[in-house]
């Protein structure tokens, strides 16, 4: 079976049970290894004993789709950053609160963005890939901060946005990842039509659930392989090659 890296997975939010089916019938399904990224401090330290299997490649930061946390709760986040910035292979994920702001248009941005702000600064110092969770006008104010700082290395997973969005980060050399939906999200395929093969990923997001062939089913990181097959599809390749393509451009974005 070809090869597959799931370029985005929150596997310490999976059941322990299922955690050991993706982790030990991984090299069954060709999957080298999970990107496994966090939420907050908390779910950092469950990624890093995650990470004591070689598969999972472990990302810290913190999730914006959430509340702030305290000022005292962030000194000791980034704190565990700087700790572990030659141990991790991204900071990630981090952004801004798009899915929160659209519940509760009065939430500030600005906490975010000083948070996100002082991640990217270890990453900086820590010459580390950078994950973000930033979409539509989102990506815009995440590519400032990037840009500010001098951040090529900068992942923005499963992306949507306008033509606009899309084309800076073309211009940036940022990636963006897609997910299972790009089996039948008519939006994401129309993304990947336009951005260069050599800035794509694929990922699960797990286990965020997905809807079309996926619905009811766990969210597993065989599903990239269908993901495969349609982006072949999509670019009008064959299997084989969007396989390598995926593949050397993951091993290549996270230094594997």
């Amino acid at each position: 079976m070809n090869k597959i890296i799931d370029a985005h997975i929150h596997l310490d939010l999976y059941k322990e049970s299922d955690q050991q089916k993706l982790l030990d019938k991984a090299s069954v399904f060709g999957i080298d290894y999970f990107i496994a990224v966090s939420m907050n401090e908390s779910s950092c330290y469950q990624v890093k004993e995650l990470s004591k299997n070689n598969r999972v490649l472990p990302a810290y930061g913190f999730h914006p789709e959430q509340t702030i946390p305290s000022y005292t709760d962030q000194e000791r986040l980034l704190s565990f950053l700087k700790q572990e910035g030659n141990s991790m292979i991204a900071i990630g994920e981090i952004g801004l609160p798009h899915y929160s702001k659209l519940e509760n248009p009065t939430l500030p941005y600005e906490p975010y963005i000083e948070l996100a702000e002082e991640q990217i600064k270890i990453a900086k110092k820590f010459d580390l890939p950078v994950i973000i969770h930033g979409v539509y006008e989102d990506s815009d104010t995440m590519s400032e901060l990037l840009e500010r700082h001098s951040i090529t290395h900068a992942h923005f997973h499963w992306y949507k946005g306008e033509i606009k969005q899309v084309e800076r980060l073309i211009r940036n050399g940022f990636y963006v990842s897609f997910t299972p939906d790009l089996v039948y999200e008519e939006e994401i395929q129309e993304i990947a039509k336009v951005f260069p093969r050599e800035q794509v990923m694929l990922e699960t997001d797990g286990p965020w659930p997905f809807e079309g062939p996926f619905k009811g089913k766990m969210t597993h990181s065989n599903m990239i392989h269908e993901s495969i097959q349609h982006l072949g599809f999509i670019w009008k390749e064959p299997t084989d090659y969007v396989y390598e393509h995926i593949y050397t451009n993951t091993m290549k974005f996270f230094k594997i």
